[in-house]
């Protein structure tokens, strides 16, 4: 795909979760809240496609998002390389889906489960915007599954015990990384 097919696809990604966010807004709700897993919001989506541009993620063979709500930025990644939603909410999860299958997507995959029990060995880059402190059970699962790229949106939340990376800013907004491998 070239890059202005990318950014055409991605035009199409961007106003149909708009148009979902405007129906929020139309009942007098947010685009975030509270579920049984945890605080939804979410991750901008210039931002996140802009990210991807700059870290190259065409070149890479799999990202996965964990607690990826409704799909947004795993419909955003899936035009770059293959992409995987971990949700534990299900309608989330359908809201997803439904968006696949009208954006006809095809290197997007969601799962309802949750993300402490997805093998990460598969996936070279891990994109987060935690909405609590790290634990140390998804720390260690880090360290033992996953050897590549982790990407926490926003810095409000970063983990302890991995060695820090390079802060991307994006209209002033840091992401920051965490470079994984056998010496973690």
């Amino acid at each position: 795909m070239t890059p202005k097919e990318r950014f055409a696809k991605f035009e199409k990604i961007r106003a149909h979760f708009k148009d979902q966010d405007n129906a929020l807004l139309a009942k007098g709700k947010l685009a975030m809240g509270e579920t049984s897993f945890g605080f939804w919001g979410t991750t901008n989506m210039n931002d996140a496609y802009e990210l991807f541009k700059r870290i190259g993620l065409d070149k890479k063979k799999h990202l996965i998002d964990l607690g990826s709500g409704d799909g947004r930025i795993v419909a955003i990644a899936s035009l770059f390389t293959k992409a995987v939603g971990i949700e534990g909410d299900e309608t989330f999860v359908e809201k997803g889906k439904k968006a696949k299958k009208q954006l006809t997507l095809k290197n997007m995959k969601l799962k309802q489960k949750d993300y402490y029990d997805e093998n990460l060995e598969q996936y070279d880059i891990v994109f987060m915007f935690p909405d609590k402190e790290f634990d140390d059970k998804i720390v260690e699962k880090l360290k033992k599954e996953f050897k590549g790229t982790l990407y926490i949106y926003n810095n409000l939340y970063l983990p302890k015990g991995l060695k820090k990376g390079k802060t991307i800013r994006i209209e002033q907004l840091p992401i920051a990384s965490y470079v994984i491998d056998e010496k973690q």
